[in-house]
C-alpha cells in the first residue's frame, strides 16, 4: 500500500433517477474527447491584495469572489477588470454576521450563497449588495435529518429547493433534494465506487463520499466531481416536475483508501497514488468546464494546478479539450465576456486573473 496522504475526518426515500449512461472504464479520461484545442492567455490582471489559501472561486458579473482561509474574512470580492478589492465579508468570529466555518456555494439567480457549517444555516447576499461593507446576510436555518451525514455542499436549485450532498447510511444514497421548508422530496444517487484493501463499512463509507457539486446559476443542471480520481456525474432538473435525472456518469481512476485506527478512532485515508483529477469546474451558458490534473496526489502535493480543461455539454457528452498555455489553480466562467477566468501566479509571485477567450 502506498503511503497515506491524510486521515479524512470530515463526516458528511426513494430513487427518482430516470436514466443514466454509466461509463465505468480503465484508461485515461482524455481518450473520450474527440479533439484538443489550444487556448492562449489574454489579458492578465494582478490581484491587489494578499489572497492567502484559496478554497473556491466564482464569477458574478464583473466580480470574482474567492473563499480564503487563514485570513481575517471568509470571502473576498475583486474586480475582474482592475484586480482591486471590492469587499471582504463574513469575518471569522462568533457574532451574528460572522462565521467560524463558512463554505462558498454556487451563485443562484444573482445571489451569492454561503453555508455556515457551524451554525447550520444558509445565507445569501444579492449581487447588487456585494460591495456594501455593512451588508447583512439573509440567513435560513437548515433542518437536518439524523440519518443523513451532511458534507459542506448545500445548493439552491430551481423551484426554490435545496440540494444536499452527503451519505444516507439507511438508504445508501448520496444526494438529497428538499423543498423550501427542508422536507425531503428526493433521495437519490448511488454511492461512489472506492478501492480498498480493507472492508469499508457503512459507518466509514461516508468519509469516502467527498467531492464538489457545481450548479448552473438557474439551478436547472448540476454536476458532481469526486475529491480525487475522476468520478463525474451529470444531472438535469429542468423537467416540468423538477425530477432529477442522472444523464451521464464517468468513472476513471477510482480512488484508493485504507482503514486506519488512531487511538481507537477508525477512519479512512487516501493513498498518495490517487490521481488528483478535477481541480475546479464551472458551468457556462450551455457547457460544463473542468480544470483537470492527471498527476498523482504525491507528485502534485505542492502545486495543485493544471492546464487541461475538459468541456462537456449539459447532458454530459464530451465535446473537446482546451489546452491552456499557462497553468491555473482555479477557473470560472464569465458570461459577460464569454471567457474562462483563471487564477494563477505570475513570474513575480503575484496572484493574477488570466482571461482565456473561448473559441
Amino acid at each position: 500500500m502506498n503511503t497515506i496522504r491524510a486521515l479524512i475526518l470530515t463526516s458528511f426515500i426513494s430513487v427518482w433517477v430516470l436514466s443514466c449512461a454509466n461509463r465505468k472504464t480503465s484508461g485515461n479520461i482524455y481518450d473520450i474527447f474527440p479533439q484538443s484545442i489550444d487556448l492562449c492567455a489574454g489579458r492578465e490582471v494582478v490581484v491587489k491584495d494578499y489572497l492567502s489559501t484559496i478554497g473556491r472561486m466564482v464569477i458574478m458579473d464583473s466580480i470574482v469572489i474567492v473563499q480564503s482561509y487563514n485570513s481575517t474574512h471568509n470571502f473576498y470580492a475583486y474586480s475582474i477588470n482592475s484586480g482591486m478589492l471590492v469587499n471582504k465579508f463574513v469575518a471569522y468570529g462568533r457574532s451574528n454576521n460572522e462565521s467560524l466555518w463558512a463554505n462558498m456555494e454556487n451563485p443562484y439567480k444573482d445571489n451569492f450563497v454561503m453555508y455556515d457549517i457551524n451554525k447550520s444555516a444558509l445565507a445569501t447576499i444579492p449581487l447588487a449588495e456585494i460591495s456594501d461593507s455593512s451588508v447583512i446576510l439573509n440567513k435560513i436555518a437548515i433542518q437536518k435529518e439524523s440519518s443523513f451525514e451532511y458534507n459542506s455542499d448545500v445548493n439552491m436549485i430551481s423551484g426554490d429547493r435545496f440540494l444536499f450532498k452527503g451519505y444516507d447510511i439507511t438508504k445508501n444514497t448520496v444526494f438529497k433534494i428538499t423543498d423550501k421548508n427542508f422536507n425531503t422530496l428526493y433521495d437519490f444517487g448511488k454511492v461512489d465506487e472506492v478501492e480498498s484493501k480493507d472492508r469499508i463499512t457503512p459507518e466509514l463509507i461516508h468519509m469516502t463520499q467527498r467531492g464538489n457539486i457545481v450548479t448552473g446559476q438557474d439551478g436547472m443542471y448540476f454536476a458532481y466531481t469526486s475529491s480525487c480520481g475522476d468520478i463525474i456525474r451529470f444531472f438535469d432538473c429542468s423537467s416540468v416536475d423538477n425530477v432529477p435525472v442522472e444523464m451521464a456518469t464517468y468513472q476513471y481512476n477510482i480512488p484508493k483508501y485504507t482503514v486506519v485506527d488512531r487511538g481507537g478512532f477508525k477512519g479512512v485515508a487516501m493513498s498518495e497514488s490517487n490521481i488528483v483529477g478535477v481541480i475546479s469546474s464551472a458551468f457556462g451558458d450551455n457547457k460544463f468546464f473542468m480544470l483537470h490534473q492527471s498527476k498523482t496526489i504525491s507528485d502534485d502535493a505542492l502545486k495543485r494546478s493544471g492546464n487541461t480543461v475538459l468541456v462537456f455539454d449539459l447532458s454530459g457528452k464530451p465535446l473537446y479539450m482546451y489546452k491552456l498555455n499557462k497553468d491555473v489553480q482555479f477557473i470560472s466562467y464569465s458570461q459577460k465576456t464569454n471567457s474562462l477566468i483563471g487564477l494563477s501566479v505570475n513570474e513575480n509571485n503575484k496572484d493574477v486573473l488570466i482571461e482565456f477567450k473561448l473559441i
